[in-house]
């Protein structure tokens, strides 16, 4: 009897530590991903279809959200964020924030701090974003 409340401890530790290992490993890789896409839409062509559905790409909402000119700062952060998976497939929920500031008047001229939820499922590799919704 003592053996198998060990055997099913263990069993539950493993579980819990592979369960933690994965939440931690996707939350990782979305947030590298949003970035990219946030931050650099000159390398859209390497995440499209790798990282990102290419049917989803239009769905991240950026149009006015790059600098208007060169001496414009950036503030993008994302938040903690919170994922739910099933080890191969699951769901992101996390929050970004991005203004663009004027550095003449420190002030802020455009932006977007949103909610979004995130579908991902592991493709060849690495962790894909299948579906995306941002509350308006």
């Amino acid at each position: 009897m003592n053996r198998k409340k060990l055997y099913i401890s263990l069993s539950l530790s493993l579980f819990l530590v592979l369960y933690i290992w994965f939440y931690i490993w996707i939350l990782a890789s979305v947030k590298d991903t949003l970035k990219t896409i946030y931050l650099h839409p000159d390398q859209d062509a390497q995440i499209e279809g790798k990282y990102v559905e290419p049917e989803l790409m239009n769905k991240f909402f950026r149009q006015g959200i790059y600098p208007s000119s060169s001496n414009d700062k950036i503030k993008f952060s994302l938040s903690t964020g919170k994922a739910l998976h099933f080890f191969f497939i699951g769901k992101v929920w996390i929050t970004y924030k991005y203004e663009g500031i004027d550095s003449s008047s420190n002030e802020s001229k455009y932006g977007s701090h949103a909610p979004i939820t995130l579908t991902v499922k592991y493709s060849k590799g690495v962790w894909k974003i299948i579906d995306k919704y941002e509350r308006p």
